[in-house]
């Protein structure tokens, strides 16, 4: 029994998708997230330094070489203790560094692509407005490369404009996919857990069913018969022996049935008592009659919509009349029906406020059911009946 209610332990969410959770260089699956990094800045430096005659200027590869050593180094930083804006400086400084390299080259070294590998990474494990320090970062450094390359004035401008948009989109699509994913990991955890607490529900109700209607008859029928042999015995050893048994079957019997109720109450109430309890609110509270598997004939998270049509019902109904009876049965279809004292006015559904009449049926078309009502002499019958092989999907009115 205990296993039904433990609790679940909380699901761990991929850690490209910890917005604002995490830190980027949270030493879970760090190398398998800088590793690609790595090895793209590394390409980058050896195509520049490695052919005879590549480098321009050397000066300016070993500020780019520094850099990076700045950016690989802080990976081994103690993240935890430090201000939470200072990671934004890590994707800063490799932009700097690739800037220096882009710079070393010269113009026709082909390495300016790189310049997109920090916004990459700010956008796989950054915030939103660390992305933004990246794009600025990146607009800022292809003016330096088109100031020190003496570019004409439309080339830089160009640079400026078509590198920002570029880099702005990447950065606003990225972000917005990694919400959306967010989101929908989140609703599927939620789902999961709702689907949990209902197998729970389900299991108890099985369990419960189970002692009920087998366990504790079977017990006391047994119980029964040895009574019935303990009254045919004379006094002495063996009748109070079995008359000692019989105590201690009662007291099974007892503590079965409270375990039913337990188990029956931790599972919630079921759609019958949830109803049965909206007439209480009544005065005098109505009779309650329920006929057929009710709970097994609803489909599932349709009693919801169902118990909140109701309450809408009783409520408008109560208005002219206090109701003084609900029934609920289930066969081929759901039909509930509420009965209360006719109107003063006569007898005729047209004499009810159609106002109320016209919430009535709303209401009931909202929750794909048909809406009646028939007047007698002495009273009113409101009937709502749902087809339970139509209605596949829970009601929609709520």
């Amino acid at each position: 029994m205990d296993s039904l209610s433990e609790p679940r332990a909380p699901h761990p969410m991929p850690y490209v998708l910890a917005e604002a959770s995490q830190s980027p260089f949270d030493r879970s699956g760090l190398g398998a997230r800088a590793a690609p990094f790595a090895l793209v800045a590394v390409v980058a430096v050896a195509t520049v330094v490695f052919p005879q005659g590549g480098v321009q200027s050397w000066p300016q590869v070993w500020a780019s070489l520094a850099l990076l050593a700045v950016t690989a180094g802080a990976f081994g930083l103690p993240w935890a203790r430090l201000p939470s804006w200072l990671p934004v400086m890590v994707p800063l400084a490799c932009t700097g560094s690739i800037t220096m390299l882009i710079l070393a080259a010269g113009p026709s070294s082909g390495v300016g692509i790189v310049l997109l590998m920090p916004l990459v990474w700010s956008m796989l494990f950054h915030r939103r407005w660390e992305s933004a320090c990246v794009v600025a970062a990146i607009v800022v450094a292809e003016l330096v490369i088109s100031l020190y390359q003496l570019a004409p004035a439309s080339v830089t401008v160009r640079r400026e404009v078509l590198w920002g948009a570029l880099s702005a989109l990447l950065a606003v699509a990225a972000h917005g996919l990694r919400e959306r994913i967010r989101r929908s990991q989140e609703q599927a955890l939620r789902l999961q857990d709702q689907l949990h607490q209902v197998t729970i529900a389900a299991d108890r109700e099985r369990i419960a069913t189970g002692l009920a209607d087998d366990v504790i008859q079977r017990v006391f029928a047994a119980g029964l018969s040895l009574q019935s042999a303990a009254s045919v015995l004379p006094e002495g050893p063996s009748r109070h022996r079995l008359l000692e048994g019989l105590d201690e079957l009662d007291e099974a019997v007892r503590l079965l049935g409270r375990t039913v109720f337990d188990l029956r109450a931790a599972a919630g109430p079921t759609l019958a008592e949830q109803i049965q309890s909206l007439g209480r609110h009544l005065s005098p509270p109505p009779r309650f009659t329920c006929t057929g598997p009710i709970d097994a004939a609803v489909p599932a998270g349709g009693s919801a919509a169902l118990v909140t049509m109701l309450s809408r019902a009783l409520e408008i109904i109560s208005r002219s009349a206090a109701p003084t009876a609900i029934s609920l049965s289930a066969d081929q279809d759901l039909a509930i029906t509420v009965t209360a004292p006719r109107t003063d006015a006569g007898a005729t559904d047209a004499d009810w406020p159609s106002r109320d009449l016209t919430q009535l049926r709303t209401d009931a078309e909202r929750a794909t059911a048909t809406f009646d009502i028939t007047t007698r002499p002495d009273n009113t019958t409101f009937t709502w009946h749902l087809s339970l092989a139509r209605n596949g999907d829970p009601p929609a009115g709520s």
